[in-house]
């Protein structure tokens, strides 16, 4: 758990999480690039999400990741000012423009803190379908949640929804924590991404990927390059 004086980018969020397991040498980039910005005066890293005790059967890297945001979740309910909205980050992630999204992304605070509807927003996502709405886009189906922000009302709802989850749900097939924030919850995204991710072959990927994504992801090249799909 760290603590800064720099003003951060998002004046209103008061905690930022890094999302990563034990001895990943993604977290050292991940801590440069968010020290680029600074969102948050405060950062908390989250380590070994996949060894965490968990109450469902199954043991698959799609419900590690479901799991592993609603611990960061109910710890963010639990331990930060009530009705607080957090921003999480995965491992990988890193900025388009620092520069840039320094300055987006205090408008996005302020989007968010004024909007009486938003569950997540996210700051950076592929955009399968979306409705433009000046800045700020409603994303209708989006993959990608290395970079987003989560009010207290969308961490509710995505606990409920985990809890809501039988052995019977999990051998349907994915549990797929991004396309349950786009579809189904109330979720913005800015009109051009702030932070990327690529998508290489990862187990994750192979394991709980539906084979059209997967498909998508290699014809567009996004294990390597995060463009052109991103728009």
């Amino acid at each position: 758990r760290h603590t800064f004086d720099a003003s951060p980018a998002l004046p209103s969020v008061p905690t930022s999480f890094i999302l990563t397991v034990h001895g990943s040498a993604c977290i050292r980039d991940a801590w440069a690039e968010w020290h680029k910005v600074c969102p948050t005066r405060e950062l908390i890293i989250v380590e070994n999400f996949t060894e965490c005790d968990k109450r469902l059967a199954l043991k698959r890297p799609d419900i590690d990741i479901f799991h592993a945001y609603v611990t960061i979740f109910e710890f963010a309910r639990d331990t930060l000012p009530s009705g607080a909205t957090i921003a999480v980050f995965e491992d990988d992630f890193f900025w388009d423009h620092p520069t840039h999204a320094a300055a987006a992304l205090r408008d996005v605070d302020r989007f968010v803190r004024r909007a009486p509807d938003v569950d997540h927003y996210l700051l950076g996502c592929v955009p399968l379908l979306a409705l433009p709405t000046g800045a700020h886009w409603r994303a209708l189906l989006a993959g990608g949640l290395h970079a987003a922000l989560h009010t207290a009302r969308g961490m509710c709802r995505c606990a409920d929804a985990y809890a809501r989850l039988t052995a019977a749900r999990q051998q349907q097939g994915t549990v797929n924590i991004d396309l349950l924030i786009s579809s189904r919850h109330c979720t913005y995204c800015y009109w051009r991404p702030l932070a990327l991710q690529l998508f290489p072959a990862t187990r994750n990927r192979s394991q709980s990927w539906p084979t059209m994504c997967s498909t998508l992801l290699d014809m567009t090249n996004l294990a390597t390059s995060a463009y052109p799909f991103y728009p």
